[in-house]
């Protein structure tokens, strides 16, 4: 049966992305030379040859497979993975140790010789279960010969656009809808109760699309109203979380950082009196009292005459529910706009498109039945299929004969996950989990891909945040990842659509639990990833994270003794996500979880870490945020792994220990609203793998001389440091600088000569012009070609003198 082939073929699209995170970890251990690996090197060669020969197969014909096979299979894949794992950190941390002299061989130490045996026979017994299973198959020829003749393996590259920015020249077919809702925003200027709007139309239709246009309009819109605020709501409604978001919609702020009194007062300082429009995007609640409460808050902050609400949502009954006083009801596209967008979506060269892709193009199309979405994806997942028997398949595809918009939208984004490139599916699939609507940051995803060994390495390039960085992009291209938004301060945020957020959790099925076991079973000794939110943990399975790899948990009440329990088991978790927890939750992840990569913990009620947070020697990333934290354990050295510390947020600690330095393989720290913090450690310009520096308000007087010997720095971000007097005299050495955000830096009083020598500079905030000749002259802007944004100039006289050097203020 047609329904029964397409979930084999997502259990096969599962299994290829696993296998290539299994092929990232037994590259290394395969090539190089640690101690530990020599007795069983060759099991390691055969299993990745092995992953390699199945992978490959699955790519090309895994829809062909057998489901309860398939099955297995991925169980053994998760379990392969999860031995590689535990194998290589055990090899990394021995090579390491015998270097630094801390153990000299294993026949010194008997308890190494012995974990040297048990993570040998783990990786015989674990290639001998996988070896068995790839056996049972009847077609192991097919296998071991990769891909039969008849369909050779394509594995073409493509560079993809960079992130797309919501344009006119980019929306298709929506001229019209876009001219008569600016018409019945801007026509009730004098009106004193709050005009609503609503655009009513399918998921993937393209209402947030318009919705953006409208907001964006700069001929009407723009001057029109005197504040213009987006939020997207989804299904989520609550007058706190509102509140919450219309705070950080203005304020460039996490709201976990304010009390509610405070972020109600700084938003009517914002509205009051004032002409708004505001965007609701993706409303979904049918509740008046809900709504009432809400329009009371905002009817509160005493709005101007005019000002309006666009709302964008998928139920008739919403808008109704809110008092809309127009409605638009969004068509779908006609065939002719349908196929523009189609050939504006795929990346494919001109002299590639004859007749006949256009007709095959054309029927593929006409599957998608107008919607918006339907056609980018498709036409995504068709880039780079130079051959017309590849565009054929995707026509001939049973999916995209489901019946009904939305159920023909989710098989459109199934056909897409197929094509995803098995690099990129286990990318997409954690994403799932964020909350629905959660607005994701960027660097924290691509934290969590490295933690999970999804990120490969590729020649010539130094950081896996470059390779992370394309796979970002690639999943942004192909509408898996939307609403991409970078704030002032460069960071960037996304989210997933709802439909798409449901495909992934969907993709990991049986391995996902989203609410907590009250006891054991079969299935939840099968879970791998955990994402739970406001739930009341006070019970646990013993062994529920026997198995696990990810555990998010957004504003849970824990029983700290109950969840020690639990974790004693987790060997293989390699990332934990909590908000709101007290320290004692902290030490117990701590103290239990030995093999964590990734752990984030915002809103700790803790001054300080334990110092046996040093004793995680696998821990790659370390958010602490908005927590109460002092001071970090000078044993922090210790973590030769940590690529990414983030303290953001954390307001009473003044320093960094000096043992920072030791920290090698540190490519960002983020200290900024660090409000107490003074110094950075004099040395640390040892950290040389350092790409960014965030040290935006705080106390910072001067930098030490050493930081201009960080020569990988793209991003050093000094914005409202009010405090900052100086800078180094030797800039110049940083020759990578992207970014030298000096916004509200008051007291600098120049900027040094060498600011000339920054070619590559994007970003800069402010140019002090400083009153002797140590500081650069308004000329050397001149050798600053990329500068964008908003440049504040201060220093500036009536007239210019010493070759360009300024007095006064301006």
């Amino acid at each position: 049966m047609p329904w029964e082939k397409n979930m084999v073929a997502m259990e096969a699209a599962v299994v290829t992305g696993i296998l290539k995170v299994v092929g990232n970890k037994l590259a290394p251990l395969v090539i190089k030379e640690y101690r530990c690996v020599v007795s069983v090197k060759k099991d390691l060669q055969e299993l990745q040859d092995l992953a390699t020969q199945i992978n490959s197969w699955l790519e090309a014909q895994g829809g062909r497979a057998e489901g309860n096979w398939l099955k297995k299979l991925k169980d053994v894949a998760y379990d392969v993975d999860d031995v590689v794992d535990e194998f290589q950190l055990e090899a990394e941390k021995k090579d390491v140790n015998s270097d630094g002299g801390t153990v000299s061989t294993y026949r010194t130490k008997p308890k190494s010789f012995l974990l040297q045996c048990t993570a040998a026979w783990k990786i015989k017994d674990i290639k001998k279960r996988f070896a068995e299973i790839v056996k049972q198959r009847a077609d192991i020829n097919a296998i071991k010969n990769n891909i039969p003749d008849a369909h050779p393996a394509r594995h073409i590259t493509v560079e993809l656009l960079p992130l797309p920015n919501v344009d006119a020249s980019s929306v298709i077919g929506r001229d019209r809808e876009k001219h008569q809702i600016i018409f019945k925003l801007v026509e009730s200027k004098h009106q004193q109760k709050i005009k609503i709007v609503s655009i009513i139309g399918l998921g993937g239709s393209g209402k947030t699309t318009l919705a953006k246009l409208v907001f964006n309009d700069g001929n009407i819109i723009a001057k029109d109203f005197e504040v213009r605020l987006w939020v997207h709501v989804s299904q989520e409604f609550a007058i706190q979380k509102l509140v919450e978001k219309l705070f950080e919609a203005f304020a460039e702020n996490k709201s976990d950082h304010h009390p509610l009194p405070h972020m109600s007062k700084k938003i009517s300082e914002k509205l009051s009196e004032k002409r708004f429009l505001l965007v609701l995007d993706d409303v979904w609640t049918e509740d008046p009292i809900q709504w009432e409460e809400f329009m009371a808050f905002l009817n509160g902050i005493a709005p101007g005459p005019g000002s309006t609400i666009l709302l964008t949502t998928r139920s008739r009954e919403v808008a109704v529910t809110v008092g809309s006083s127009d409605h638009f009801d969004l068509p779908l596209l006609s065939p002719n706009d349908s196929w523009q967008l189609f050939q504006q979506s795929i990346i494919m060269p001109a002299t590639r498109w004859t007749l006949q892709f256009e007709e095959v193009g054309n029927q593929i199309v006409k599957k998608c039945g107008g919607l918006p979405l339907a056609i980018k994806v498709l036409a995504c997942a068709l880039t780079g299929k130079e051959r017309i028997e590849e565009w054929k398949a995707m026509r001939d595809n049973s999916l995209l004969d489901a019946v009904g918009e939305e159920n023909r939208l989710f098989a459109c984004l199934k056909l897409s996950y197929f094509h995803l490139p098995s690099h990129l599916k286990p990318c997409f699939t954690i994403c799932s989990l964020f909350p629905k609507g959660y607005m994701i940051d960027k660097e924290q995803l691509i934290d969590q891909w490295i933690a999970h060994d999804m990120v490969g390495v590729e020649v010539g390039v130094d950081y896996f945040e470059y390779t992370a960085h394309k796979y970002f992009n690639s999943l942004v291209q192909r509408s898996f990842l939307q609403d991409v938004d970078e704030n002032s301060y460069g960071r960037v945020k996304c989210r997933m659509r709802d439909l798409v957020h449901d495909l992934a959790q969907s993709i990991l099925g049986e391995k996902i639990s989203l609410v907590v076991p009250k006891e054991a079973s079969s299935s939840t000794r099968s879970y791998r990833y955990f994402s739970l939110a406001k739930q009341k943990i006070h019970l646990l399975p013993k062994n529920l994270f026997q198995k696990a790899r990810a555990l998010y948990a957004d504003k849970c009440e824990v029983d700290c003794k109950i969840f020690s329990k639990a974790l004693k088991n987790a060997r293989h978790l390699r990332s934990v996500t909590m908000d709101c927890v007290d320290k004692e939750l902290v030490q117990a992840v701590i103290l239990q979880v030995k093999n964590l990569k990734y752990l984030e913990i915002s809103r700790q009620y803790g001054e300080a870490l334990p110092e046996a947070i040093s004793d995680i020697w696998s821990l790659q990333t370390l958010h602490l945020t908005s927590s109460d934290l002092l001071e970090l354990p000078k044993s922090i050295g210790k973590l030769q792994k940590l690529r990414t510390l983030n303290l953001s947020h954390c307001e009473k600690l003044k320093c960094l220990p000096d043992s920072i330095v030791n920290c090698q393989m540190i490519s960002s720290i983020d200290l900024c609203n660090c409000k107490q913090l003074t110094v950075l450690p004099s040395s640390i310009g040892r950290n040389k793998m350092l790409r960014v520096l965030r040290l935006g308000n705080t106390k910072m007087e001067r930098l030490p001389s050493s930081v201009t010997a960080l020569r990988n720095l793209e991003c050093l971000d000094l914005h409202d440091c009010r405090y900052l007097v100086e800078f180094p005299k030797d800039m110049g050495n940083l020759d990578k600088l992207h970014v030298l955000n000096l916004t509200k830096c008051k007291k600098l009083g120049g900027i040094p000569v060498g600011i000339r020598q920054l070619s590559g500079l994007q970003k800069l905030g402010l140019f002090a012009l400083g009153k002797d000749e140590k500081f650069a002259g308004i000329s050397e802007l001149g050798n600053l070609p990329r500068i964008g944004g908003k440049l504040s100039i201060r220093g500036i006289g009536p007239t210019v003198e010493n070759g360009g050097r300024g007095r006064g203020e301006h």
